[in-house]
């Protein structure tokens, strides 16, 4: 993916991502095959479970940790279905197909 499509997928995940007040029930979640957790309310945590919201990673900050934001499954959705015709044309481009 390019640095520009990045960064754009990047600012549509900050501008949608909900504040949410730190609550006290840990919320597992796995990111890449590992178990990673975040600390929410009770009703971030019910709205995570019955999937009207998600958790998306940002990039890693400087030591390694990755930072997650929690979006409204809409934008989710959107975001992967960009991702996937963004990879499915770069994969055009690179075999010759495209163009």
């Amino acid at each position: 993916m390019s640095k520009e499509y990045k960064a754009q997928v990047k600012q549509l995940i900050e501008m949608n991502a909900i504040t949410v007040a730190k609550g006290t029930i840990d919320f597992n979640f796995t990111d890449n095959n590992l178990i990673k957790k975040i600390a929410v309310d009770k009703t971030t945590q019910t709205q995570l479970i019955n999937g009207r919201l998600a958790i998306a990673r940002l990039a890693a900050d400087s030591s390694g940790e990755s930072k997650y934001a929690i979006i409204p499954a809409s934008v989710l959705i959107k975001l992967r279905s960009v991702t996937q015709i963004v990879h499915c044309i770069e994969q055009c481009i690179e075999s010759g197909r495209a163009g």
